[in-house]
């Protein structure tokens, strides 16, 4: 029993440490990868190898009506998206066939999988998808909890990318045109000038409109 209890305790406390490392790795990689679309394609790398998945994907709002194109059950995901809770479920799949006397026939497979809702301000902007191959062991309620965990940092990264944007809008446009200010002419002038001169060359040219109002008096 005195064995059995210091094994178990060994083994939480490495899995423990194997994801605070894991946590920190992420955190730095939202951190310091300007790009967030490549920032996440490496972290669904990082959370297949840890969990043992076959395939995870961190998909943003904006895809989500291709959801099942991707093999993203569509009433698993309209539940995770509208109630906003993450689950780990398995899927029937008629993938595998089987041979009889008679013909060949279709065998439903189970897969396991996982939809963790990536959220900001209550609004679900991403969902982070994890499956394992065909009937293999079903995801662990700490498997879960950890994406879930990741999911805080995804959200404060996307959350600063659209600050982010949203300043660097503000800065190149008109408050209340939204037309291309003069700090975007200069910037747009900058670049080029720096092609034309680079090894490719090439030519440009600036068009100066300008527009005169003579009033006339009587």
């Amino acid at each position: 029993s005195d064995l059995k209890t210091k094994l178990t305790t060994e083994v939480i406390l490495e899995v423990v440490d194997q994801y605070g490392v894991l946590l920190h790795n992420i955190g730095q990689k939202l951190v310091n990868v300007p790009d967030l679309d490549i920032a996440l394609s490496e972290i669904s790398e990082m959370i297949k190898s840890t969990i043992g998945a076959e395939k995870v994907q961190v998909i943003l709002s904006d895809n989500f009506s291709y959801l099942d194109e991707m093999g993203i059950p569509a009433e698993a995901a309209e539940k995770a998206i509208d109630k906003k809770t993450a689950k780990i479920f398995l899927f029937s799949t008629p993938d595998h066939y089987v041979n009889n006397d008679q013909a060949t026939i279709p065998e439903p497979s189970m897969v396991p999988m996982m939809l963790v809702p990536v959220l900001i301000d209550d609004e679900v902007v991403a969902l982070i998808f994890a499956r394992k191959p065909p009937s293999s062991s079903r995801f662990y309620n700490s498997d879960l909890q950890l994406v879930f965990a990741i999911s805080n940092q995804v959200a404060m990264s996307i959350q600063r990318s659209r600050v982010e944007e949203e300043l660097l809008h503000k800065s190149n446009y008109d408050s209340l045109t939204d037309l291309p200010n003069r700090a975007f002419f200069l910037d747009r002038l900058r670049r080029s000038l720096a092609q034309s001169r680079g090894e490719e060359g090439g030519e440009f040219a600036v068009l100066f409109l300008t527009s005169i109002i003579l009033k006339m008096s009587t």
